[in-house]
């Protein structure tokens, strides 16, 4: 027998089946991929010329994902860059790279598309339009090293009382350079009038501690392998007189050295990497049907100092009456020397071209 407050309740639960399925909704299954959003702390600030590591993980981690993408560029420009995140333990790891890193900020988004190419995006709102805003603050170097060119960015003139002039070019580490323990070695390089020089009052000074009697030194050069340094940043000072003890100014910089948690992301992040795809859709808008078929693949990686990439995307809507819909890219360079071949958007000038897509030969030189 059931009581009338179970009637009351049954009746209650079947009104409520109806208009869910009324409104078009289903019941949530057990294997339905859900995501809630993406867990990432905002990058506020960074410093120029420096890598920006930028990370996040999904709120749910059972769910499938196809890729997490890292999208960038500077203030002011018009198009994004990108570049897929690297999978770690329980998070994605992606880079702005450092020649990106320039005053006054930098703006990112990061989206994530799962393999029943559902999308979610972070910020969760109109990403493109209103990213996050990383602001740049001027390198430390600056104050003693200008910026451009980089050969004459680790040169600096000293100048002695009676006016010899000597020249030292910074070799190893670059300033602020971001580096592994490992790989640090130090290394300055004499230029001028090298033979006014008094080597034995050259001193070299690791934070404070002076290791002169462990460095290889000679008129055009000195070089010094330290012992093994902590993870953070390190300063750098050298020290020399002429031969009549004139005291020439010091040279100084800076350096990072990075934990190898870093060095085995970055190393992850730059391995080669990529996906292809292929569809079949076929689509009905009121008394029209469109269908298309289309296939792509990208891929990108590194050697040694290179980095390249490479993606196409071709579909069955290209037709010789419109603008070309097929997409052809391959790309090859480090941070000064690089070409691209195919589909590119070069910025020369804001009045002319500026990220405007055009099919054809990039090169740069810096």
């Amino acid at each position: 027998m059931i009581s009338s407050s179970n009637t009351k309740f049954l009746i209650c639960f079947f009104i409520l089946c109806i208009f869910w399925r009324a409104s078009g909704t289903d019941f949530p299954s057990a294997n339905a991929q859900t995501l809630t959003g993406i867990t990432h702390f905002p990058v506020k600030t960074a410093n120029e010329g420096r890598s920006i590591f930028i990370e996040a993980k999904i709120d749910n981690p059972t769910v499938k994902i196809h890729y997490m993408r890292l999208y960038y560029r500077q203030k002011g420009q018009a198009n994004f860059q990108n570049s897929d995140m690297a999978e770690q333990m329980d998070s994605y790891l992606g880079e702005i790279p450092a020649t990106e890193a320039k005053m006054p900020g930098v703006e990112y988004f990061i989206m994530v598309v799962l393999s029943n190419q559902t999308m979610i995006t972070s910020p969760p709102s109109n990403p493109y339009y209103a990213p996050y805003e990383i602001a740049i603050n001027a390198s430390k170097a600056s104050e003693y090293i200008p910026e451009k060119p980089k050969q004459a960015s680790q040169r600096k003139t000293i100048s002695a009382k009676d006016g010899v002039n000597l020249k030292t070019v910074i070799l190893s580490p670059e300033p602020n350079e971001r580096i592994p323990v490992e790989e640090v070695v130090i290394a300055v390089s004499f230029l001028g009038e090298v033979s006014s020089m008094d080597l034995k009052s050259v001193q070299l000074f690791i934070d404070g501690r002076k290791f002169s009697s462990q460095t290889k030194i000679s008129s055009y050069m000195i070089s010094f392998v330290p012992p093994t340094l902590t993870p953070g940043t390190h300063d750098v000072r050298v020290e020399l007189s002429d031969k009549q003890g004139n005291r020439f100014d010091d040279v100084q910089w800076q350096f990072i050295v990075i934990s190898n948690l870093e060095n085995l992301s970055q190393q992850k992040s730059q391995s080669i990497r990529g996906n292809a795809f292929a569809e079949w859709k076929n689509e009905n808008i009121s008394d029209s049907t469109l269908s298309s078929q289309n296939i792509g693949a990208n891929f990108s990686g590194s050697f040694g100092a290179i980095r390249y990439r490479g993606m196409a995307f071709l579909t069955s809507r290209e037709k010789p009456e419109f603008q070309p819909r097929n997409r052809l890219l391959l790309e090859a360079g480090t941070s000064w020397i690089g070409i691209k071949f195919g589909d590119t958007t070069p910025q020369l000038n804001e009045l002319m071209l500026w990220g405007t897509r055009v099919r054809g030969i990039e090169a740069y030189l810096k």
